[in-house]
């Protein structure tokens, strides 16, 4: 018996039980054209989905895996570059996730305006994240891209440093640090972040392919 007081509720009127909005839209029912109802609908599975997803990055709820789960199974469980894009891209999307959601819903703005080539816009939209919230690694991860894409260097290692003291397994982090020092040929530097990328993340092929090259330019530089 499946019958959740969350998912349907009773109508006294008509004698019987009727699916909640939420319970409609996951099973795809018509809703109607009530706009308000739709709208609501849609935020209240995103608000749950949201708490699922900070249960499983801040492992909260025994019941659920973990990341050092999905950091084990992205290390040793994968078999294929398809299983692998699979966690790595759940790791990315529980980095992204905040308990805040007007921050949250920033991110996305900044990511939107990262991809339409407007990098002010990401940039001071990135910058105030951080401000409101100095543990919110993602707007960190996001922030050292857009500097980078500016030509900020400097500025993009120092973000991409922040991400990486909230979680040191931020192999996007390090894949950003090894790629800033390769272009600058410190080539022990970039290898150094190449590696420990890797260590995390082994099936990111460009990362092992920037690695070959700085070993490469260092056996050069040692002849």
């Amino acid at each position: 018996l499946d019958v959740d007081p969350e998912e349907w509720k009773w109508d006294g009127e008509k004698g019987n039980y009727i699916a909640s909005a939420e319970m409609k839209f996951m099973y795809a029912e018509d809703l109607g054209e009530d706009e308000t109802t739709l709208i609501a609908t849609v935020r209240n599975l995103r608000k749950i989905l949201t708490e699922c997803l900070l249960e499983i990055r801040d492992g909260d709820n025994p019941d659920l895996f973990t990341m050092d789960d999905l950091f084990c199974h992205l290390q040793f469980g994968a078999n294929n570059v398809e299983d692998a894009v699979v966690i790595q891209d759940l790791i990315k999307e529980l980095w992204k996730e905040s308990s805040n959601v007007d921050l949250r819903s920033r991110i996305d703005n900044g990511i939107a305006d990262l991809l339409d080539g407007k990098h002010e816009s990401a940039l001071d939209t990135f910058s105030t994240i951080v401000t409101s919230d100095p543990l919110y690694g993602e707007a960190w991860n996001k922030k050292a891209t857009v500097h980078y894409m500016m030509g900020e260097k400097d500025d993009s290692i120092k973000a991409a440093e922040e991400a990486l003291k909230i979680d040191n397994r931020n192999f996007q982090a390090l894949a950003g640090i090894g790629l800033i020092e390769m272009d600058s040929s410190h080539y022990d530097k970039a290898e150094s972040a190449f590696r420990k990328c890797l260590a995390i993340n082994p099936w990111l092929s460009t990362v092992s392919s920037r690695l070959s090259v700085c070993v490469s330019k260092k056996e050069k530089g040692s002849e």
